[in-house]
This record gives C-alpha cells, sequence and structure tokens, in this order.
C-alpha cells in the first residue's frame, strides 16, 4: 500500500513535492518477509556517496531504511543557522531513500 504524503511550512507555504513510502500489506493471513537495511554515522561528502548510491540501487530489495544516528556532523558548527542549513542539505541528500 502506497502512502502519499507532503512536508512543509503552513506560515510561508513552501512545501515538498508529493513524496511516497510503502507499507507491507497483510494477504490471506500470510505476511511476506520484510527486509530491513540499518545505516549511520555518515556525513555528506565523497565518502557517503557511495553508500547513497548502494542504498538507491537496491531500495526495491528492501521495506525500510534505519538510519541510527550522527547525522551530519551539525556540532562541527557552532552556529545555530549553520546547522539547520547543514540538517537541510543532509535530510535532501538522502531524501531519494528516505521518502
Amino acid at each position: 500500500m502506497q502512502v502519499y504524503y507532503k512536508v512543509g511550512d503552513t506560515i510561508s507555504g513552501d512545501y515538498s513535492s508529493l513524496l511516497s513510502f510503502t507499507i507491507p500489506r497483510e494477504t490471506m493471513n500470510q505476511f511476506r518477509p520484510f527486509t530491513f537495511a540499518i545505516f549511520g554515522d555518515m556525513d555528506i561528502n565523497s565518502d557517503s556517496s557511495d553508500t547513497v548510491t548502494l542504498m538507491e540501487k537496491t531500495i526495491d530489495e528492501y521495506d525500510l531504511f534505519i538510519h541510527m544516528g550522527d547525522i551530519a556532523y551539525t556540532s562541527l558548527s557552532t552556529h545555530i543557522a549553520v546547522n539547520a542549513s547543514r540538517l537541510d542539505d543532509f535530510f535532501t541528500y538522502i531524501q531519494p531513500i528516505a521518502s
């Protein structure tokens, strides 16, 4: 079953494009195998591009990707605005596999 959604800000009126994800369905009281991949400790750089590329290539093999932490190393900056911008960049970077 596909679930469709948008994210955004009601004050500014800025919204993402329509995104979706698939949730498993029970069929005749039998469940199909549920597969997932776990990743983490990833920044936005050439080292992480191999991980993102592999996940994009194998996205149909998994029902779920779990990110376990250390999101984009935002603590490298002491300025909140820079941290927020870095988080925005990170989530845009992983959007093809996260949505």
